[in-house]
């Protein structure tokens, strides 16, 4: 627990009152404000660093506007497929990544391969539905 009394950045009164009040800003918000502006943290009060956060975290939202903007205008040129490549295909491949999915196959066959996967056997069951 902190036990300030006065902020260590303006040397305004910490406080908690009805009518006003005066608190540290959380590391959090700190951090933010160091991080945006590129800047040591600095430890204050609402009163000192309220308008710098505010400032900090507006930046913030724009930037990451602009970084959300520039993924999805670029999240085009990324070729995902799920056959075989097209004709003409001229793109490097990097990997291949491969998988299977069964789905619906009904609460008999669930229950019957997890007593067979349980058992250490493999079940033949997803093998019928899908031929």
């Amino acid at each position: 627990m902190n036990n300030l009394t006065s902020c260590p950045n303006c040397g305004a009164k910490i406080k908690d009152g009805v009518f006003s009040s005066n608190f540290l800003m959380s590391d959090v918000k700190s951090e933010l404000i160091a991080e945006v502006n590129n800047s040591p943290k600095i430890t204050g009060c609402s009163k000192c660093l309220s308008d710098t956060y505010n400032q900090a975290f507006s930046k913030f939202v724009a930037n990451r506007k602009k970084i959300q903007d520039e993924i999805l205008e670029h999240i085009k040129n990324v070729p995902v497929i799920t056959t075989h490549s097209p004709f003409n295909w001229d793109y490097k491949v990097l990997g291949l990544v491969t998988g299977q999915s069964t789905t619906g196959t009904g609460l008999f066959t669930e229950v019957g391969a997890s007593w067979t996967d349980f058992f250490g056997m493999q079940s033949q069951a997803y093998n019928k539905k899908i031929a």
